[in-house]
């Protein structure tokens, strides 16, 4: 190999057109937005659960393990909206694949 064929090779890559992938209307709501509205709805409870449950006094162990199984939700659902986000913004691909890969 030689530096003109190298040369060459990354002409070639970097003069590929890319054709931008749409969705149908109603593929992208089922991909994105209805998800996007399901994980804000579970922080919205989730948050709400956690805030009556911090000022309830004399907590019943029922109450604790609706504690327990609040706080996890929070951090999974932030980061499940990422993926959405990631989708629906017009991000350069690479920066795309990453973030969804990251979020999940």
């Amino acid at each position: 190999m030689n530096l003109t064929s190298l040369t060459f090779l990354e002409d070639n890559i970097s003069n590929v057109t890319r054709t931008n992938c749409t969705l149908p209307p109603r593929v992208f709501f089922s991909l994105n937005v209805l998800p996007l509205i399901m994980n804000m709805l579970i922080i919205l409870a989730q948050s709400f659960n956690l805030i009556v449950f911090h000022f309830w006094r004399q907590k019943e162990p029922f109450v604790l393990l609706h504690v327990a199984l609040a706080w996890p939700s929070l951090p999974f659902s932030i980061t499940a909206s990422g993926t959405q986000i990631t989708r629906i913004l017009p991000w350069r691909e690479p920066l795309s694949v990453t973030l969804i890969e990251f979020f999940g």
